[in-house]
């Protein structure tokens, strides 16, 4: 039975966040970035001991502001899906990204002028563990038998 290899590691759901956090940053997402006319710089951050990643925007625009942090977090829950997909996980064992605290509009920060003026405390996205607790026993009793095939 295939199973996700992210539930096999002990660690798993946090080492699937930090390779997905590092989409955004390759060099043909910052030309697909550059294609849409999004100028607003964002820092991509992540728990490690949790499954979270956490995106911020800040820009002179409070609409790039927002295009951009929408972009970012597209990029990154299409990198979850791709990055499972390319390594067999079953459909039933797919992990999905949540946002939350994510501002409707831009915020003004106070404070330090040389900064842009606006900025967004975007998306903490989590990965979703409800179905792993489903899935672990499910494969309890296959482990066995997967790990003879790894081997």
């Amino acid at each position: 039975m295939a199973t996700n290899p992210f539930l096999e590691q002990p660690n798993g759901l946090v080492v699937l966040s930090r390779v997905i956090a590092e989409a955004p940053l390759t060099d043909s997402s910052r030309e697909a970035r550059d294609a849409l006319g999004l100028s607003s710089q964002f820092e991509i951050s992540f728990d490690h001991s949790q499954p979270i990643v956490t995106v911020s925007v800040e820009g002179g625009s409070p609409v790039d502001v927002i295009e951009t942090r929408d972009w970012v977090v597209a990029v990154i829950e299409s990198e979850l899906l791709t990055v499972q997909e390319q390594l067999g996980a079953p459909t039933t064992q797919t992990a999905s990204a949540h946002t939350f605290m994510a501002e409707a509009s831009a915020i003004r920060i106070v404070g330090d002028s040389a900064r842009a003026k606006i900025g967004v405390i975007a998306a903490g996205l989590i990965l979703s563990a409800v179905w792993a607790a489903a899935v672990q026993r499910r494969h309890q009793s296959s482990r066995a038998g997967y790990e003879k095939s790894v081997r």
